[in-house]
């Protein structure tokens, strides 16, 4: 019977250290993110230039656009806001 004691509070006591770590490592995930600066990126868009479609692409975000009768896509790296790449789908009119 002793044994058993001895067991059942071992036990509860890995529970309860068991859940604080789990509490713990939550935290310092959650503020780890939030901790994360974005920074500012500008995309050099003109006034008037439309947004039509995002797309994920793998590890990219491709952004189609247009303006003037011209359609660009775009390829940003989301970790780091960079322009990675462009392409002209077409020249304006």
């Amino acid at each position: 019977m002793r044994t058993l004691k001895i067991l059942v509070i071992g036990m509860g006591i890995l529970l309860v250290v068991g859940v604080g770590l789990v509490f713990w490592g939550v935290a310092r995930q959650a503020g780890r993110l939030a901790d994360a600066s974005w920074g500012k990126s500008g995309l050099g868009l003109t006034a008037g230039t439309k947004v039509q479609e995002v797309v994920a692409a793998g590890r990219y975000v491709v952004v189609r656009v247009a303006a003037d009768g011209a359609e660009r896509l775009l390829v940003l790296d989301p970790a780091t806001g960079a322009l990675v790449g462009e392409w002209r789908v077409t020249e304006p009119r």
